[in-house]
């Protein structure tokens, strides 16, 4: 008894292939990447409350008062 195979199936230009997926994130991609970004903002929370807190001293503080002349 003879054995039969069908033919492979070529490529058709007139049929629509859909696209390739593209590969998804890992979760340890997305991780790292929000692990950063609260670094960032972090650094942006501590210098904002720093200027609120430290930012109503006096202008002329440091400087010396003038002698007055005769």
């Amino acid at each position: 008894m003879a054995q039969h195979h069908p033919a492979p199936r070529q490529w058709d230009p007139g049929t629509p292939q859909q696209p390739a997926s593209p590969p998804g994130k890992s979760g340890v991609g997305k991780a790292i990447g929000f692990g950063c970004l609260g670094v960032v903002v972090l650094f942006v929370v501590i210098g904002a409350v720093a200027t609120a807190l430290g930012g109503g001293g006096d202008q002329g503080a440091g400087r010396r008062p003038r002698p007055r002349s005769r």
